[in-house]
This record gives C-alpha cells, structure tokens and sequence, in this order.
C-alpha cells in the first residue's frame, strides 16, 4: 500500500482487523475489509459452481473466495475458477 494511504485507511483496518481477532493486517484482510468481508460471483462463475459435485461444492467455495480475497480480488470469476482447477487438479478447461 502506498504510504501516503496508509493513515487514512489504518484506524478502520485495525478495527476490523480487531473484531475479527487478527492481529496482522494482510491484503486479504483488507480485501475483506474494503468487501465487507464478502466476495461478489460472476454469473457464470456461479452457474459453473452449480456444477461442482455436492459434496465437494461447499470447499470449493470457500477455496475460491479466500483465492480472491488473497489476491485482493472482489470477484470470483471463471478464469480463476480455472486457475483453481488447475492448481490442485492439474485440469484446465479445454477450448
């Protein structure tokens, strides 16, 4: 973050980091604090995890949100759904 932002944004990042009870502030914190602490879901990103065995759906989830908020990412989309995919499957979408 740049320096010159950091005072205006410090007081509220404590807080939050504070009611959450962390005690470092990451980018994925401030991700979720500047989110609300939510990830919005492309259409069909979302029909995509529609797809996703049940069992398997609700990790998949979870995965995919703490992805976005690591990079700072306010989305889920389908190209890092993708990325996802083939991080822990070794399987890309094919054309």
């Amino acid at each position: 973050m740049p320096p010159y932002v950091t005072p205006l944004v410090r007081q509220e990042a404590e807080d939050y980091a504070r009611s959450k009870g962390q005690r470092v502030i990451s980018f994925a914190l401030l991700a979720q604090a500047q989110n609300g602490g939510t990830v919005a879901w492309d259409l069909e990103a979302e029909r995509r995890l529609d797809n996703v065995p049940g069992p398997v759906r609700a990790m998949a989830k979870v995965e995919l949100e703490r992805t976005a908020l690591e990079r700072g990412q306010a989305t889920v989309t389908v190209a890092l759904m993708e990325e996802v995919k083939a991080k822990y499957f070794g399987m890309a979408a094919k054309g």
